[in-house]
């Protein structure tokens, strides 16, 4: 009977250290733990509601993942994201999309082709509305069917996977006057590029609008 109150206990804590990640994980990139800030385990029990096994579970895996650091006898300290580190992930970022489009162009299928134009076609009438903020969330939907088209799972999973670092590392919403037409003629060639077949174009115009982006998150 014992062995299986342990055992039922294991089953408990295992779905909740994910959920305690990406808590404290969000707390960390959103700023509001900032780096060299201390991560108090009870602080973050009392918060969720759970026990300490799963919030020092999760912390491991924060301190794998680089964002915190444990010191003996002192416990665990946040770890914040470098310059140089988020440079790095948006170079990244920019050949995981171009090779995503590739494979999306290879691999794309009737249906993708179909919903892609009506993502499009959303994109072209914000775009003549100027309306920023909906292009921007169309956008997000234009490069998923790309990712999903691509037919590599691992590729989904590593862009996800940065995008939740990124998503933090965004300049205020401060935008040029030709932000809205430039973003919208880089997706046109993505899109009219992938209609044609066109693996050499689609790449191109892909690596143009990942370079751009970078340019203006550092503006």
């Amino acid at each position: 009977m014992e062995a299986m109150k342990k055992t039922n206990s294991k089953k408990e804590v295992k779905p909740l250290v994910p959920d305690i990640y990406h808590k404290i994980q969000l707390e960390i990139l959103s700023g509001k733990l900032s780096d060299g800030d201390w991560i108090v385990e009870q602080r973050i029990c009392q918060d969720y509601n759970v026990s300490r096994t799963p919030v020092r579970e999760a912390l491991r895996q924060l301190e794998t993942d680089g964002l915190a650091k444990k010191i003996p006898n002192r416990g665990y300290f946040v770890v914040g994201i470098s310059d140089t580190a988020a440079e790095d992930m948006l170079q990244l970022r920019k050949i995981y999309e171009v090779q995503a489009v590739k494979w999306a162009i290879e691999r794309i299928t009737p249906l993708e082709r179909r919903k892609l134009s009506k993502i499009f076609g959303y994109m072209k009438y914000y775009t003549e509305k100027n309306d920023i903020g909906r292009l921007l969330n169309v956008n997000v939907a234009f490069h998923n069917v790309i990712h999903k088209a691509s037919k590599n799972t691992m590729l989904m999973q590593n862009l996800k996977t940065i995008e939740r670092y990124l998503v933090f590392l965004r300049p205020s919403k401060i935008y040029s006057d030709d932000y809205i037409e430039r973003v919208f003629a880089e997706h046109e060639e993505i899109y009219h590029a992938i209609l044609a077949g066109d693996i050499k174009n689609g790449a191109a115009a892909m690596e143009k609008h990942m370079s751009n982006s970078i340019i203006r998150k550092s503006i």
